[in-house]
């Protein structure tokens, strides 16, 4: 078989609902296949029918006391499936967002956002901002257009707590006219934010 048949293979026998779901289930913990099959309600002749491809291709391994666990082909395979989960689950968002900005090691990383959630209106998105820098206890991390100004109160506050910020802008981001109108204690909120050790501000060259 060459490469590329048991490269097409592996993407067939993984295609299958019931096959990864049971392998996510003995990713968790080795079972037998009357464990597996009243775990996800499927038949033990299912259950066994697709454990045999699953061991044929490599992916799950039985033990002598009859339990079945992931080959570390499998937990590999598991682990780079991550990364087409994400983006099929938000495949609406990624049509029409480029990454080109992104650094490639970064967008090879993507499954790590798998717990993440999307929010994609704009009063949802200042009330998230302000329930995570509200309950930091040790860090925020920021991936935005522009310092948010909205939220510069917030940001001193959690700074007093000792809470670290990392935050990265556009390097051609548009600042927004009402710096200049910015109260004084605004201005020395804004000021405070760039001078401390807490916070660390990069820049990205991305298109906006």
């Amino acid at each position: 078989m060459s490469s590329g048949e048991r490269f097409y293979d592996l993407l067939f026998e993984m295609s299958n609902e019931h096959r990864h779901n049971i392998m996510l289930l003995l990713r968790k913990e080795a079972m037998r296949l009357t464990s597996v099959s009243r775990e996800l309600e499927l038949t033990s002749p299912e259950i066994s029918r697709h454990i045999s491809r699953l061991s044929d291709t490599g992916l799950v391994i039985k033990d002598v006391e009859g339990f079945f666990s992931l080959t570390p082909l499998g937990e590999m395979v598991l682990t780079l499936l991550q990364e087409f989960e994400f983006v099929s689950r938000y495949s609406e968002y990624f049509s029409s967002h480029a990454h080109d900005g992104l650094p490639p090691e970064y967008v090879k990383r993507i499954g790590e956002l798998s717990e993440s959630k999307l929010i994609d209106n704009i009063p949802g998105f200042f009330r998230q901002i302000e329930r995570v820098v509200s309950e930091a206890k040790e860090y925020v991390w920021l991936l935005v257009d522009q310092f948010p100004l909205n939220h510069l109160p917030l940001i001193v506050e959690a700074i007093e707590r000792g809470v670290r910020f990392r935050i990265v802008e556009p390097r051609n981001r548009v600042i927004t006219p009402d710096l200049d109108a910015m109260a004084p204690e605004d201005s020395r909120a804004l000021t405070r934010t760039k001078i401390t050790p807490l916070v660390e501000q990069r820049m990205l060259d991305v298109h906006l």
